[in-house]
């Protein structure tokens, strides 16, 4: 680390001295035995909670969620870099498709933008939301009949909604006494 060098740019990373450098501050000329390499690593940038937000759902089988996308801010970017943060190919994915609270979406397809966003990296973000029960109401079949002192017949049921591929129902209805 030299105290009072400037980089003048991310562009050209690694940077070499090939000569020998007047270090500001020092007392004369500093000379460089070879020619050292000076790595500048990129910035690293998180995005703001505020501004994108997924979608609570109920259960439907996968692991899609939708992004309610405000305007979320980027966090570190240093000085007044022209850097920003484009959100048009963002999409979450929840962990698994089951039914829980507080389950964690990840975030992928934020990019970012401006002249300086070369000399950072972005970190995509996760969040949380629900994916509450799916409901689903069972009716008795119409036109079920039984005769008094017969045994009762297996009754056939309605559901209000269709199943997932994959769920099945299990159990039988029975008459109310």
């Amino acid at each position: 680390t030299y105290s009072g060098v400037t980089a003048p740019g991310f562009s050209g990373s690694p940077y070499t001295f090939l000569t020998e450098t007047d270090v500001p501050g020092g007392n004369g000329t500093f000379s460089i035995a070879s020619s050292p390499t000076v790595s500048i690593t990129k910035a690293p940038l998180t995005v703001s909670a505020a501004g994108l937000t997924p979608t609570n759902k109920v259960y439907n089988g996968d692991t899609t969620a939708t992004l309610t996308i405000g305007s979320p801010t980027l966090v570190g970017v240093i000085g007044l870099d022209d850097v920003s943060l484009v959100t048009t190919g963002a999409t979450g994915t929840f962990v698994d498709e089951n039914v829980g609270t507080d389950k964690t979406v990840n975030i992928s397809g934020l990019t970012l933008g401006g002249t300086n966003a070369g000399n950072y990296t972005l970190t995509q973000p996760t969040r949380t939301a629900n994916i509450t029960a799916r409901p689903i109401t069972i009716t008795a079949a119409a036109g079920q009949t039984k005769v008094f002192g017969a045994a009762d017949p297996i009754y056939s049921y309605n559901a209000s909604e269709p199943l997932i591929l994959g769920n099945s129902f299990s159990g039988a209805l029975n008459r109310a006494a």
